[in-house]
């Protein structure tokens, strides 16, 4: 009779492991499949983006009334109404088309930051655009941007 207690005890143990194992394979792979739900996720916004550049790309190139011109890591497309500007420096491009202006400044929001004892720290060479009224794009002033942002801010201010 004891020995028969003592398997018992020593199957329960057995069962115990592989519940502890089977339980640890089963979290490890749901672990697994939700980081790669979130780069999938990341992956398509990525692709996304990626598309939406390459359509912007190729619709400067066939409007271009001249060659293309590289200039260092910068590569030039003249326009009809200017030329636009790709600028490529650390796996990043940066796209910018001489359209670019400062149209407004509303100093309202930095005015009340700065009044409540918080520094303001402003991105002063990119702005939005508004070619398409419903659609903003990111772009950038160009050469002397930051520049331009400060005296722009300081006249607003």
């Amino acid at each position: 009779m004891k020995r028969r207690g003592g398997y018992m005890l020593v199957e329960c143990l057995v069962y115990i492991v592989v519940l502890a194992v089977v339980l640890n394979l089963a979290y490890a792979a749901y672990y697994r499949c939700q980081t790669n739900s979130v780069n999938l996720r990341r992956n398509a916004q990525d692709i996304a983006i990626t598309m939406r550049a390459g359509e912007r790309w190729r619709a400067d190139i066939r409007a271009a009334k001249a060659p293309p011109k590289l200039e260092g890591n910068r590569l030039v497309v003249p326009q009809v109404a200017g030329e636009v500007v790709y600028e490529f420096a650390d796996n990043t491009m940066w796209r910018q088309d001489g359209k670019a202006r400062i149209a407004g400044i509303d100093p309202s929001r930095i005015q009340a930051e700065v009044g409540a004892g918080r520094v303001v720290i402003v991105a002063g060479f990119q702005g939005q655009s508004v070619n398409d009224p419903h659609l903003y794009e990111t772009t950038t002033l160009g050469r002397g941007g930051s520049d331009t942002t400060g005296v722009a801010l300081a006249a607003a201010l």
